[in-house]
């Protein structure tokens, strides 16, 4: 289980290939825990002792740093829908479309090799 949110990690900039549903559902529970504990880490305990611009720093870092897997992960799960990762763009810009996003992609894609590369499943 820690693999998934390693490797979730280490292929953050990585937005080619497929990803699993069971792989994406694991990495996004465990990513969204880790992030609210770490907010209210930094703005329970840190906003006191850091003054407003370093504490806005920290936060833009902290947020970007969730932020990019959290998107990368997504895109490569749209791949293994066969859909382009540019639909996560309007589930980002719209909150009600992110919560289509959703819906795409919570089932298992057919299983079969697509354009964006083999059958995570196979591979």
């Amino acid at each position: 289980m820690l693999d998934f949110v390693l490797r979730g990690y280490r292929n953050a900039l990585n937005f080619d290939g497929r990803e699993r549903r069971r792989t994406f559902g694991i990495f996004m529970l465990i990513h969204f825990v880790v992030f609210f504990a770490g907010l209210i880490v930094l703005v329970g305990g840190l906003e006191k002792l850091l003054p407003d611009l370093i504490m806005g720093t920290v936060l833009a870092v902290f947020v970007l740093a969730w932020f990019v897997p959290l998107v990368s992960f997504s895109v490569r799960r749209l791949h293994d829908a066969n859909l382009s990762g540019w639909w996560m763009l309007l589930g980002i810009l719209f909150l009600a479309p992110f919560m289509g996003m959703l819906i795409v992609l919570a089932p298992d894609p057919s299983g079969t090799d697509n354009r964006y590369g083999p059958s995570p499943r196979t591979a």
